[in-house]
């Protein structure tokens, strides 16, 4: 009975009626979500007598493209006038400085957390997750009078300078990023005499390239987008931010340039939209784990024989092999590497997958070339 139920639910699920039904889902929730945007758009492109007409009209005529021309120079005769590009300017600044620091030092703090051991790292990483759990109000006051002390408040500064010191979230994204990379891709590094730093640098993070990704485009989106940061921190118009800029657009008096308002909105949000295509494959393999997930049987398989070969050499395990038979099986080991890498570089276009296979075969053929080398010193000898 239950192996009747199992099989007419398997059927259920895969009858194709089923795809067109979530598709047909799926496309209703895209709806709803698109409305907000497209509404925004055809906001920008309508007359002023058209934005707050009854029945709503949903395709301006005729279309105002002079709107977006209006947006940046609104303003443009009144005592004190600030360009709208200055406030663009300003944010690109400070995310350009937060996705810097954001990248650097969350990886380096979630690679000591996932690669290396050391004393009370667990308890450590525990107390850095449990500082997610303290909403922002409740520090809000003491890290302004914290920055006040330090004479900042005014300056980018509060704005970028805590996004060096690490942030919970992404030190947790990063780390169990790298816990899946295969532990033997540092194993072979260290062979080569590699440092911490070196492996961190020339392995680990070519191949995290997809989380690094999506940890700069969070943290651009965020700082993009941010509004209570700026208000609190800044205090000169010449430093205000797009977020903070928009304001300017509505009148505290009515009267507000709808058409005006949604036109600039539509051009501080492109920018984000633009970005979120361009790293939109990034953002699916970070998802989809199996790009690694496939590398380290390769991995395994490669880095095992290259270390017995080594402990054979240095007499540590096993009958000791001739001088002969270690560089013929070097040789033709370095014959397979080097033809891996052809290949490899052949591709224009590298998966995270071949990311990886490209960043072991090089690591494996220096290996050998250094073995060989050891053991051509020691023959001479």
């Amino acid at each position: 009975m239950a192996t009747t139920l199992n099989k007419k639910r398997k059927h259920d699920l895969s009858s194709p009626r089923n795809p067109w039904l979530v598709h047909l889902v799926l496309m209703i929730l895209s709806a709803m979500f698109l409305f907000p945007l497209l509404w925004m758009v055809s906001t920008a492109l309508k007359p002023i007598e058209q934005t707050m007409k009854q029945p709503p009209v949903w395709i301006p005529h005729p279309i105002e493209w002079h709107n977006y021309k209006d947006a940046l120079m609104y303003g443009a005769d009144k005592l004190g006038y600030i360009p709208f590009l200055v406030y663009g300017r300003n944010t690109l600044i400070i995310c350009t400085l937060a996705v810097a620091g954001t990248v650097c030092s969350n990886s380096l703090v979630a690679y000591s957390f996932a690669r290396m051991r050391w004393k009370y790292r667990d308890l450590i990483f525990a107390m850095t997750l449990a500082t997610m759990m303290v909403p922002f109000p409740v520090i809000m006051v003491p890290i302004y009078g914290l920055y006040k002390n330090l004479g900042w408040i005014g300056t980018f500064r509060p704005l970028w300078a805590a996004s060096w010191f690490g942030g919970a979230f992404n030190i947790f994204l990063l780390r169990q990023f790298f816990r899946t990379i295969p532990f033997e891709l540092s194993e072979a590094a260290k062979i080569d005499g590699c440092s911490e730093w070196q492996i961190f640098r020339q392995v680990i993070l070519p191949l995290a390239k997809p989380a690094l990704s999506v940890v700069a485009l969070f943290t651009f989106m965020e700082t993009w987008n941010d509004f209570l940061g700026p208000l609190i921190y800044l205090m000169d118009q010449r430093t205000f931010t797009l977020s903070l800029g928009l304001q300017f657009y509505q009148s505290q008096h009515g009267g507000t340039q709808w058409h005006l308002l949604m036109a600039a909105s539509t051009i501080v949000i492109a920018p984000v939209l633009i970005l979120f295509f361009f790293t939109q494959k990034t953002l699916q393999s970070l998802i989809n784990m199996e790009t690694l997930e496939r590398v380290a049987p390769v991995i395994r398989n490669m880095a095992h024989p290259l270390r017995l070969r080594i402990l054979d050499y240095l007499q540590l395990s096993g009958e000791p092999r001739t001088v002969t038979q270690i560089m013929e099986a070097c040789n033709s080991e370095q014959a397979i590497i080097s033809q891996q890498l052809r290949i490899l570089k052949d591709q224009r276009v590298l998966s995270a997958k071949r990311e990886g296979s490209f960043v072991y075969y090089s690591i494996a053929e220096t290996s050998v070339l250094m073995l060989l080398e050891c053991i051509r010193q020691h023959h001479t000898r």
